[in-house]
């Protein structure tokens, strides 16, 4: 796989997964939208790299093995957690796996070295940028540095997003962004008195 700037990436897009609606910002048009827009904006010659958590949910691999395969573009991905299928179910359906531990580095941009994980890496942190899905729009998990994290969850972007657009532009989440998103929602929540201790990804700050 050759990345440059004209890469889509993609993230998290849990193709199938009806429940997601339950946890994130997205209602029952945000998928089928951001369906729509892959197969409008991305050509079958495009590279497309999407960063984990392809589909999932009750069902889902038997609409999957049909469905990948339709979606445009020359695919690669980063194993996510929900990436659970070997690595053949997704060759015979045109998606090749790349990375090792869910993490790819693109060495060089202005300098900078640029990391793409599924999850934002809190271990290595031998990197510049960092590019990732998982989080969604929840919020970094306590403890995670203040680094250049770039999240390009599907709820971050709603729409598949060129590399350039990430590195250059502001297609993304960033760190400072979901900071400030967690502080409104821990306000949000302690004022109708339902913040408690399972509110465990949102970044508490005393």
């Amino acid at each position: 796989m050759v990345l440059n700037l004209e890469t889509w990436i993609v993230s998290d897009t849990h193709f199938f997964h009806d429940n997601i609606i339950k946890y994130t910002a997205r209602n029952e048009k945000s998928l089928p939208k951001f369906t729509a827009a892959w197969n409008s904006m991305i050509k079958d010659e495009d590279t497309v790299l999407h960063l984990g958590d392809i589909f999932m949910g009750k069902g889902s691999i038997q609409q999957a093995k049909t469905f990948i395969q339709t979606l445009p573009g020359q695919k690669y991905f980063i194993r996510g957690n929900h990436d659970s299928q070997p690595t053949a179910f997704y060759e015979h359906r045109g998606w090749t796996e790349i990375g090792e531990n869910s993490r790819l580095y693109f060495q060089e941009w202005k300098g900078k070295k640029v990391l793409f994980s599924h999850y934002p890496d809190t271990q290595n942190l031998d990197w510049t940028i960092n590019i990732h899905g998982h989080i969604h729009d929840g919020g970094y998990a306590p403890g995670t540095p203040f680094r250049d994290y770039r999240n390009v969850s599907l709820e971050a972007v709603w729409r598949p997003v060129r590399l350039w657009e990430v590195l250059e532009g502001d297609m993304y989440q960033s760190r400072t962004e979901a900071v400030r998103w967690s502080l409104s929602k821990i306000y949000e929540l302690s004022q109708k008195g339902r913040l408690d201790d399972k509110f465990c990804e949102i970044e508490r700050y005393h």
